[in-house]
Parts: structure tokens; C-alpha cells; sequence
């Protein structure tokens, strides 16, 4: 029996932003107090930190609507390496992308981590597909900027094909023999006026 949590987890990731936010601004006031009394920060990245969605815990309802897909991936896939979670499956990212605010053309969920697949696979100058991964949905993929000696490997395994000419058929059977023309030609004498 599947419980639906959803409620739940949406709920939760609620009350983790409004964690983010006052951890956010208590570093920040810690760090206007050190300075004050002219001490080194020890936040020096709290006014990096925003809610612009620069973490994983901090996606917003927008973050993605109206961007293109690969944008979105792209976007996504670096705000899990920035937190340390590295590459994703594609129902990772779909998720996200939900939750993010993406519209997906289909309704159906089936053929949009389908068409997601597919995206990723294509854009091979972007995104890399991991080996392992069942599954198209359980694929996971990174970006090809994280794996500079993985398109060295590939390319390096892969042979360049040799085009060879096809072989000529030789003519055994009567019907592929050369026809006859139906046009009688005329003696050397009478095509050549000088002769």
C-alpha cells in the first residue's frame, strides 16, 4: 500500500526556506557585528547566499517557467553540484523541474520524462550521460564540463568507419542483362560526311 506524502514534503520544504532565510540573516548580522568590531568575517559567503535559488533547498515555484529545457537542466544540474549532490537521474530532474515551475508540453508524466530522456541524450555537447541507469528514467546524466577526459575516452574508442564501395552485381540472370538498343545504327561512312 503507497502512502502519498506530498502534502507532507511540500510542507516541509515550506518551513526548510524559512530556515534557509534566518540562517541566511543571522549569519549576516553576525557578520555586521564582527565587522564592527573589526574582526574578520566568518561568513564571508552569507551575502552570496540569496533566495534566488542558488541551493537545492531553495527552489522556487518560478524558478524554471517560461525557461527553455536545456536551460533549466542545464541550471539545475549546477545548482546540485554547488550543493554537493552531483549528477541526476531523470526523475530527479523532472521533479525538480516540476517543483520549479516548468511546463512540460504533455500532461502525461510517462511522456514527458520520455521526451526529457531524449533531450538529454541528444544534446551530447552539454549534457553526459553516466553509465549504469536501468532504465531511461533511472539514466544519470551530469554535464559534459564536469567530465573533460570522458569525451576523450569515447572518442578515442570509436573507430572512424571506412565507406566501401558496393560490390557490382554480376549479370547472371537474363532479365538484368543489357538491352539491346532499338535503334539500328547506320555505318561509320554515313555518320562521317568527310570519309
Amino acid at each position: 500500500m503507497s502512502q502519498d506524502f506530498s502534502s507532507a514534503i511540500a510542507a516541509l520544504n515550506v518551513q526548510l526556506a524559512k530556515q534557509e532565510r534566518e540562517v541566511r540573516e543571522t549569519k549576516r548580522l553576525i557578520n555586521k557585528l564582527s565587522a564592527m568590531d573589526s574582526a574578520p568575517l566568518p561568513h564571508p559567503n552569507a551575502e552570496l547566499d540569496t533566495d534566488e535559488g542558488g541551493t537545492l533547498g531553495a527552489l522556487r515555484r518560478d524558478q524554471f517557467y517560461g525557461v527553455p529545457l536545456a536551460t533549466a537542466i542545464r541550471d539545475y544540474l549546477k545548482m546540485r553540484r554547488s550543493s554537493g549532490a552531483g549528477p541526476a537521474t531523470v526523475n530527479d530532474i523532472y521533479g525538480a523541474l516540476l517543483q520549479g515551475g516548468f511546463k512540460f508540453d504533455t500532461k502525461n508524466e510517462a511522456n514527458a520524462k520520455r521526451g526529457l530522456y531524449i533531450s538529454l541524450a541528444k544534446n551530447a555537447a552539454v549534457f553526459h550521460k553516466l553509465p549504469g541507469g536501468s532504465s531511461d528514467a533511472a539514466a544519470v546524466f551530469g554535464l559534459t564540463e564536469w567530465y573533460p577526459n570522458a569525451k576523450a575516452e569515447e572518442k578515442a574508442r570509436t573507430k572512424p568507419k571506412v565507406r566501401r564501395q558496393p560490390k557490382k552485381k554480376a549479370a547472371t540472370d537474363k532479365s538484368e542483362a543489357p538491352k539491346a538498343s532499338s535503334h539500328k545504327q547506320l555505318p561509320r561512312e554515313a555518320t562521317n560526311p568527310d570519309v
